[in-house]
């Protein structure tokens, strides 16, 4: 096994007990303290892992694992059929 030093390593992954989300948009990580968050879109479901990395910039960017809350349900079938308006005039 060879060591690997610091600079070869580009991301940092932390579990669900590493990392808060607090009210004011920030992102409290463990052993490196807050960084600003600009979220986008909203994040829907139960967050597993974040990982952090750094952009070309050198500017960090947190990417999240989220599980779903609840898988969506599935409509039981009618036998009627659906039509979808697509807005257009002319359809060739």
């Amino acid at each position: 096994m060879r060591f690997w030093p610091k600079q070869w390593y580009r991301s940092i992954t932390y579990s669900q007990s590493a990392f808060h989300i607090m009210e004011n948009g920030h992102l409290k990580l463990s052993n490196i303290g807050e960084l600003r968050m600009f979220q986008h879109p909203s994040i829907c479901g139960e967050i597993g892992t974040i990982t952090i990395t750094q952009d070309a910039l050198h500017f960090p960017v947190a990417s999240f694992s989220v599980m779903p809350v609840k898988p969506s349900t599935v409509m039981e079938k009618t036998g009627k059929g659906i039509g979808t308006d697509m807005g257009l005039r002319n359809p060739v």
